[in-house]
């Protein structure tokens, strides 16, 4: 088994930034409910699934794996 929490980390944080620059203000209809904005995945979103992916499938080593994790998560603002 494979420790993938990292990378499934980043692309959570990734994906809720995408999310909430789609709807930094989502209005609420008069039932009550919320009306959100679609939000496409970006290219460095994709890239670290088939970062996970290729790692999970033994095409990747683990000093790979984890070097690119490491160089996000030196670059990156804020992973919530």
């Amino acid at each position: 088994m494979k420790n993938v929490t990292a990378v499934d980390k980043i692309i959570a944080a990734l994906c809720m930034k995408e999310f909430k620059r789609a709807n930094p203000k989502p209005k609420m209809r008069k039932d009550g409910t919320v009306r959100y904005n679609p939000y496409s995945l970006t290219d460095e979103i994709n890239e670290f699934r088939e970062l996970k992916r290729a790692y999970l499938a033994d095409e990747i080593s683990e000093e790979k794996y984890k070097a690119e994790c490491l160089k996000y998560n030196l670059r990156r603002e804020e992973i919530a």
